[in-house]
């Protein structure tokens, strides 16, 4: 999937097809040699990690171990699903990653 496509409209029609469980999976986009513009650890622990890629925000929750080996600049791929970050009144799309390749 192309970062271009993930856009308020397209996490809003991948909601419409919940309720997600066992029969019906989350859908899960691949996203090829996207570049990291950002980057920084979360939680109390430093446990999160959330990436800026381009004008998109990612985060990979547990993967906070992976910042000592990602660079800002590098071409990343992984597979992640699509979110709405509603947070001050304000909706944007987001992506949950599942694993970095």
């Amino acid at each position: 999937m192309k970062l271009s496509a993930v856009t308020v409209k397209n996490c809003k029609l991948v909601e419409k097809l919940q309720p997600f469980g066992i029969e019906n999976p989350e859908p899960m986009f691949l996203f090829k040699n996207i570049q990291i513009t950002q980057k920084r650890l979360l939680g109390q622990n430093q446990e999160h990690l959330k990436l800026r890629l381009d004008n998109i925000d990612a985060i990979a929750f547990k993967k906070g171990d992976l910042d000592k080996h990602l660079k800002i600049g590098d071409l990343v791929s992984f597979t992640a699903r699509l979110n709405l970050n509603i947070w001050n009144g304000n909706t944007s799309p987001q992506l949950i990653i599942k694993d970095i390749l």
